[in-house]
């Protein structure tokens, strides 16, 4: 007669989990083959995309017209944001009863 011991009883179980496992193919390739073939994508094709995206960006120039009654200077946060994000703008200065 064997003594089942702890270290017995967790093996046995261990064994029939895997053997289980093994057999449903469904999990077996959402665990291993999908990590193996989306890591990759993730390192290698992620990078190029983003970089495609951002050289697209920065080579998009917007032309921008801004009208209004107010000095050039009282609008300077607004130019001053709109020179760092490659916007070229032109200043209208329009009648001051409109």
């Amino acid at each position: 007669m064997s003594k089942n011991t702890p270290l017995s009883t967790i093996l046995t179980i261990s064994l029939k989990e895997l053997t289980d496992y093994v057999r449903d193919w469904r999990t077996l390739l959402a665990v291993v083959i999908v990590p193996l073939l989306m890591f990759p994508a993730i390192f290698f094709v992620l990078p190029l995309v983003m970089q495609s995206e951002l050289d697209e960006r920065q080579s998009m120039q917007l032309d921008v017209l801004i009208e209004s009654n107010m000095n050039e200077s009282e609008i300077g946060y607004l130019i001053s944001h709109l020179s760092e994000n490659l916007i070229n703008y032109t200043y209208v200065d329009l009648d001051a009863s409109i």
